[in-house]
């Protein structure tokens, strides 16, 4: 892992990284905070009502 050096050397040892750098999703999910309580693992996601179906774009007010 390290190797030794004298002083006068120690500037140009290059120290390789041990294991892969994890991306962005796993250090993500590694900091969410841990649900302790039970409320929290109870909780689901919102259900929310469906949206009601959009106007109409276009309305054809006379055909002249």
């Amino acid at each position: 892992m390290f190797s030794l050096a004298s002083p006068a050397q120690r500037g140009s040892v290059a120290v390789e990284a041990t294991r892969p750098r994890q991306k962005s999703t796993a250090r993500h999910i590694r900091a969410r905070p841990i649900k302790y309580n039970p409320s929290d693992r109870r909780h689901k996601p919102a259900v929310y009502k469906e949206l009601p179906p959009p106007p109409p774009e276009v309305v054809v007010v006379s055909s002249q």
